[in-house]
C-alpha cells in the first residue's frame, strides 16, 4: 500500500511542469504564457460599423461657446468667508485603546485637564456659524505628564470635520473633537 502511495506521488511529480517545481522563497516563477490564437481567416464577415443612434425629436442642441482666454486667467473661485464663532467650553472624547473604554472630557478654554498620562490644554474653540456648513475646531496643546516642561506631543487645531487629521494622543489614548459651546 505504501509502494502504490509513493508511487503515485513520484508520478505526480513527475508530471508537473518544470516550472511549478522550481520556485523557492526569492523567486516566484509564473507559467508560460499561452499559445497565439490564429487570426481569423478572411473568409469571415467584417463585423457591422457602429450606428450612431438619432437624437430623440424635440432635442434642441445648443452650442457652448468657447470661453475666452482673458476671462479664464483673471476667473477666481469663489471663496467661503472664513468664519468662526469662538466658544467657552470644548468637548473632547477620549479613546483608552488599551481597554476600549471612551470618555467626554469638557475643558473650558484657558484651562487643562489630565487624561492618563497626557495633559491636555485647551487654548481656544470655535464653530461655524449657523448659516455654513456645521463644524468645530480645537485649539489644544498636549503634552505627557512625565515631561511637562518639554515640547509637547502636538500643539494644534484638531478640527472635527477632518478626523483623519484630528485624532491625536500617544500609545494608549485618542483624542477627537466632540463640540465647542
Amino acid at each position: 500500500m505504501l509502494s502504490r502511495k509513493l508511487c503515485m506521488v513520484l508520478a505526480l511529480g513527475c508530471a508537473l511542469p518544470s516550472w511549478a517545481l522550481a520556485q523557492t522563497s526569492n523567486v516566484i516563477a509564473v507559467p508560460p504564457p499561452p499559445p497565439m490564437v490564429a487570426s481569423p481567416s478572411p473568409a469571415a464577415p467584417a463585423p457591422a460599423p457602429a450606428v450612431t443612434p438619432a437624437p430623440p425629436p424635440g432635442l434642441v442642441t445648443t452650442p457652448v461657446p468657447p470661453a475666452a482666454a482673458d476671462n479664464a486667467a483673471n476667473a477666481t473661485p469663489p471663496v467661503e468667508p472664513n468664519n468662526w464663532v469662538p466658544g467657552k467650553l470644548a468637548e473632547i472624547g477620549v479613546l483608552d485603546k488599551v481597554d476600549g473604554g471612551i470618555a467626554n472630557l469638557q475643558v473650558p478654554v484657558g484651562g487643562q485637564v489630565t487624561s492618563g498620562d497626557m495633559q491636555i490644554s485647551v487654548l481656544a474653540c470655535a464653530n461655524r456659524p449657523p448659516d455654513q456648513i456645521p463644524d468645530v475646531a480645537i485649539f489644544v496643546s498636549i503634552q505627557t505628564t512625565d515631561n511637562l516642561s518639554g515640547p509637547p506631543l502636538f500643539r494644534g487645531w484638531m478640527v472635527r470635520s477632518v478626523p483623519a487629521d484630528s485624532v491625536v494622543g500617544d500609545g494608549s489614548d485618542s483624542l477627537r473633537v466632540v463640540s465647542c459651546s
